[in-house]
């Protein structure tokens, strides 16, 4: 039955899906749907997939089996379908329910690595909800950001030009980051990222795989948060977190003035080498004339005597 389901869902989209994989992960059995016939981009979704649950179960732990599917498409009509009408132009990817949608690396703005980075993020979405339905954005994106290995430079920056700019928000006004601006998102994704790494900072690399265990106990994320990190609540830790990023972030944006100032050093080293360089063949000019005098006098001299 599921199979004629599979069947009837692709005739009924085949102008959109040309593809379909069922295969199975330790996560669960998942079908792999794509408006490609690009092989390349199905055996790097099926090996992401399969690799990052494998990572996932190793590092925080069992969940019950999901059968769940992944949707690829390079059409954006078709990706709102099949998540929202009235989901942003820059979303790329969407974890709902059982369901992956993501955008197939066509464009300039999502490359090979950057779609493997998406899909790992989608999956780890799909991993917390099999624990809970209930933990907090900041945690959810957090997580699923720093398994997906996004938290880069450029959004350690960020947090660093926005700590500069006083435009920093609390842990718990990270939330709706579907309805936010472009760039209003980046940095709630970015400060999402910074709270996992604060939250090890502090408390030690195990305690995500701990909270994650506690979790799974009482179904209570911010009971098994003061559990695993010994009697801190949610607000003791957001004080916390705050300091995290004024401690490591605040000066980070020199770090790309640096780059400027070198360009602007070097650049400016070449300019003066231009000018010497000009002032030099002048002077070598000036010299050949005042020769060239020179020899003209004397030869003049000669002729008079």
């Amino acid at each position: 039955m599921r199979y004629l389901l599979i069947a009837f869902s692709l005739v009924i989209n085949f102008n959109y899906f040309c593809s379909t994989t069922v295969e199975q992960s330790i996560l669960g059995e998942f079908n792999l749907i794509l408006n490609s016939q690009k092989e390349v981009l199905r055996k790097l979704s099926v090996k992401t997939i399969k690799s990052h649950t494998e990572d996932l179960f190793f590092k925080f732990g069992s969940v019950d089996a999901l059968s769940f599917s992944v949707y690829i498409t390079s059409h954006d009509d078709k990706f709102k379908s099949l998540t929202s009408k009235n989901i942003p132009t820059w979303a790329v990817g969407v974890a709902r329910g059982n369901r992956i949608v993501i955008k197939a690396p066509t464009k300039k703005s999502v490359n090979y690595n950057n779609f493997k980075k998406i899909l790992q993020h989608e999956i780890s979405h799909l991993y917390l909800s099999q624990l809970n339905s209930k933990f907090p954005s900041w945690f959810n994106e957090g997580f699923s950001m720093y398994n997906a290995h996004e938290f880069n430079i450029n959004r350690k920056i960020n947090i660093s030009w926005n700590l500069l700019l006083k435009r920093i928000v609390n842990l718990n006004q990270l939330k709706d980051f579907l309805s936010l601006s472009r760039s209003q998102s980046y940095l709630y994704y970015s400060q999402s990222a910074a709270s996992i790494e604060a939250m090890i900072f502090y408390y030690g690399d195990d305690i995500i795989r701990n909270i994650l265990f506690y979790t799974k106990q009482d179904n209570n994320f911010n009971q098994a948060f003061f559990r695993a990190t010994g009697g801190d609540t949610i607000d003791k830790f957001s004080v916390k977190y705050t300091n995290y990023l004024n401690n490591h972030f605040r000066f980070l944006f020199i770090y790309r003035f640096q780059k400027i100032v070198f360009f602007l050093i070097s650049f400016l080293l070449l300019i003066i080498w231009f000018y010497k360089r000009k002032k030099n063949k002048k002077i070598m000019k000036l010299w050949e004339i005042e020769d060239q005098l020179q020899d003209f006098k004397g030869t003049k001299n000669e002729n008079l005597n």
